[in-house]
């Protein structure tokens, strides 16, 4: 299984989310399965206006969203639904360094689902590293990326961004 996830957080600085993104996809790139929600702030959380500047995503918007650990329980049965025998899921994320997996991995463990026997595993692929690597682009923000590929779409909300992650999967093939 291969799975295209993207986040929103509460704040700039730390790595509270408040929407996730999800496009499971299969070996020829076509979406198998999308799925998207928003993620109740919590007790831990800081609020930061200058994200909700980026992403739009207000405190009022939230307040009967999923749980961490609600939302921590449907991505795990995604992954349990499209996990192979064979090959452990990939997770395909467009950011600086790690910071969607420490963000998927942090949800989990709040979710009481890693650390626990939960045979969740995957390996990652990263889109921004990968369109460095071919030297794709001379900017490499994925609001930059996505006009360069004519493919218009709402930046900084997860599942838009995973739509616009996979067209630049779909370019990055090309140079593969």
């Amino acid at each position: 299984m291969r799975c295209i996830i993207d986040f929103e957080t509460s704040s700039l600085k730390c790595r509270s989310p408040i929407q996730v993104g999800l496009i499971v996809i299969n070996d020829k790139l076509e979406v198998v399965r999308e799925f998207e929600s928003l993620i109740k702030l919590e007790g831990y959380s800081t609020w930061d206006e200058n994200a909700y500047a980026v992403h739009g995503i207000d405190r009022e918007r939230l307040k009967d969203a999923p749980t961490t650990e609600q939302v921590a329980l449907m991505l795990a049965g995604i992954f349990k639904v499209h996990e192979s025998w064979v090959h452990s899921n990939e997770i395909i994320y467009h950011a600086q360094g790690n910071f969607d997996i420490q963000i998927l991995n942090d949800l989990m463990i709040r979710g009481g689902l890693m650390g626990s026997g939960m045979p969740i595993k995957w390996s990652t692929y990263n889109t921004l590293k990968e369109a460095r690597k071919h030297k794709l682009f001379d900017k490499y923000a994925l609001s930059y990326i996505a006009a360069k590929l004519d493919y218009e779409y709402k930046a900084h909300d997860a599942l838009s961004d995973c739509k616009a992650t996979l067209k630049l999967i779909e370019e990055i093939r090309k140079y593969e």
